[in-house]
């Protein structure tokens, strides 16, 4: 609301004698605040182009490349932060996705692997493994990571959806109804905020 916004306009003034991408850092929050669409992207731009060897904005920029569509783009921004930081495993859970939109799956794949193995706690990172071995027609390993998915996450109830339909396009119809029976009791809540 107002407030946040006037919080946001505050940012933007404090912020005029930081260094510049620190700056445009703020200020593009501010305009995506205010729905300034052009002059976000054009800020995050900016940022990255100034902090070549910043992971967060090389990240960040790799975002905004997925908002416009342009996947190709987020590659290269995503595959720059990974260098920086490889062991931010959450770029590769969006380098999978990148991948995929690009129709690249054993890339997707590979991407994947890495986000599960490095986020082998979070059920988000087994369901984008299980999409991405989906991709490549392994089915039974697709299963055994949505397995892995709901036993993390038990309240998460798309974990659940994904599983039974992996179950009912195998032909384990009573499996798959079994996996929507106790979805039952868990919450609509997505994988990656538990």
């Amino acid at each position: 609301g107002a407030a946040v916004q006037a919080e946001m306009d505050d940012g933007v003034h404090l912020s005029a004698n930081l260094p510049e991408a620190e700056r445009l850092f703020i200020e593009a929050n501010a305009a995506l605040r205010r729905q300034q669409t052009e002059k976000y992207y054009a800020d995050v731009k900016r940022v990255a182009e100034l902090a070549p060897d910043d992971f967060h904005a090389q990240a960040w920029l790799g975002f905004a490349w997925v908002d416009r569509r342009d996947f190709g783009a987020a590659a290269a921004a995503f595959k720059r932060a990974l260098e920086l930081n490889p062991s931010a495993s959450f770029v590769h859970g969006a380098l999978t996705f990148v991948h995929t939109q690009l129709r690249e799956y054993d890339d997707a794949l590979a991407s994947a692997k890495k986000y599960a193995e490095g986020a082998s706690a979070e059920a988000g990172s087994h369901q984008a493994l299980a999409g991405a071995l989906l991709n490549v027609n392994q089915a039974k390993a697709a299963e055994a990571e949505l397995v892995k998915a709901v036993e993390l996450a038990p309240k998460a109830r798309s974990a659940y959806y994904d599983l039974a339909t992996v179950k009912a396009v195998a032909g384990d119809y009573a499996g798959a109804r079994d996996v929507l029976d106790r979805s039952k009791v868990a919450e609509v809540q997505p994988t990656d905020a538990l």
